[in-house]
């Protein structure tokens, strides 16, 4: 069953054609990896599927409720250097009217002992840990991730593909963006 049925899909930004035509039909359950150089469109496809701009011809389907339904780890780690880690995750747990065990889910992405932290503290591998908790929280029908390992060390590049995994058996769909040929050898 196809979760996104996409056709024709363009978008242009004054003269420059970023997506020509693009045509896409993504299954419930699989992972999929947009391979592309920088200012191949890859952003702005995931911008249109989240609704954050719009296309200039195509059109896309899905019963996905964007709020509801996906996920999101940007490629920049977006959030207040100034709140506490658990306290951001009440706070997004909040937006969903779910109660979450924060202890739990620090444990399951490794960040127990951050759990009092600032986050202006973390390092960039415990912000992007923090990323895909926040993103993953509500329990999404599909997963989008934008270069989800860049600037990664291999302990963490590790401990996130192996959390994709496990997402992924799961029944969720994964769509990762990235320009890391290694990333797309994974699966």
């Amino acid at each position: 069953m196809n979760l996104i049925e996409i056709n024709n899909l363009r978008k242009s930004f004054d003269t420059k054609e970023v997506l020509k035509g693009l045509d896409l039909d993504i299954e419930t359950g699989k992972v999929y990896t947009l391979l592309g150089k920088n200012g191949a469109g890859k952003t702005t496809f995931i911008n249109i599927m989240l609704g954050l701009i719009k296309e200039d011809g195509g059109y896309r389907t899905t019963n996905l409720n964007i709020k509801k339904d996906v996920g999101v780890v940007f490629q920049e780690d977006f959030f207040s250097k100034d709140i506490i880690v658990a306290d951001l995750i009440k706070l997004q747990a909040s937006f969903f009217h779910r109660k979450v065990d924060i202890d739990e889910q620090l444990k399951n992405m490794g960040l127990e002992k951050e759990k009092y932290q600032k986050t202006g503290t973390l390092s960039g591998g415990q912000k992007r840990k923090l990323s895909f908790l926040l993103a993953t929280l509500h329990d999404p029908k599909l997963l989008i991730l934008d270069e989800p390992t860049a600037g990664q060390d291999l302990k963490h590049y590790t401990e996130i593909m192996e959390f994709l995994k496990s997402l992924n058996e799961r029944g969720i769909t994964i769509i990762m963006i990235t320009h890391d040929m290694h990333l797309m050898l994974e699966y």
